[in-house]
């Protein structure tokens, strides 16, 4: 499997998780469509479903990945210019009640962004991308990353003095601070 580039959004508790994720899916599908939804009955994941989506609305395929365990669904959709990828969504769930929502796009199908030169185009492209989420549903903060999972509350998000992942957005009253890490989002410049 090719390694894969992670775009987090993180909310707190008090927001609704089904009524953020459908909104989510809807304004994901603007432009794509639903491919297929795996998620597990039981929290060991002894028990998985996978299907083929074809008529589903996002509030449909919401329900079934938060009700359920473990839940994940593919898409394809143009969400950084015009041209159509495919791309996981999951959802992560904090034991205290924060979530989050996390789209993994392998390197294949952002490999024509990342040569040097149009490194910059898609750190831009991905920054207004996280912008023009917010817009739909407003996350306490955002991520890119080179294969890093949704890790840290905003409480705990919050504490750090140092830049955390390749790109983050953090929203607050009438701005976007966006803070960039001297590695890139591909993963072949060491970290700190």
């Amino acid at each position: 499997m090719s390694s894969y580039v992670s775009i987090g959004f993180v909310f707190e508790k008090h927001q609704s998780i089904n009524s953020l994720l459908s909104k989510f899916f809807d304004f994901l599908i603007t432009k794509g469509e639903f491919k297929k939804i795996a998620y597990s009955e039981d929290e060991n994941g002894d028990k998985w479903n996978e299907e083929i989506i074809n008529d589903y609305s996002a509030y449909s395929v919401a329900s079934l990945m938060v009700d359920n365990y473990f839940g994940r669904t593919n898409i394809t959709a143009a969400i950084f210019n015009d041209e159509q990828i495919n791309f996981d969504v999951s959802v992560h769930k904090f034991p205290q009640g924060d979530f989050g929502f996390l789209i993994e796009i392998t390197l294949d199908q952002l490999s024509k962004h990342l040569e040097k030169e149009e490194l910059e185009i898609s750190t831009y492209r991905i920054i207004n991308f996280c912008k023009t989420v917010f817009s739909t549903i407003e996350y306490r903060y955002a991520y890119c990353d080179h294969e890093v999972p949704i890790e840290y509350t905003w409480d705990e998000f919050k504490q750090f003095d140092k830049c955390m992942y390749s790109i983050s957005v953090i929203p607050h009253n009438d701005a976007i601070d966006i803070k960039l890490a001297p590695w890139e989002i591909y993963g072949f410049i060491n970290r700190y």
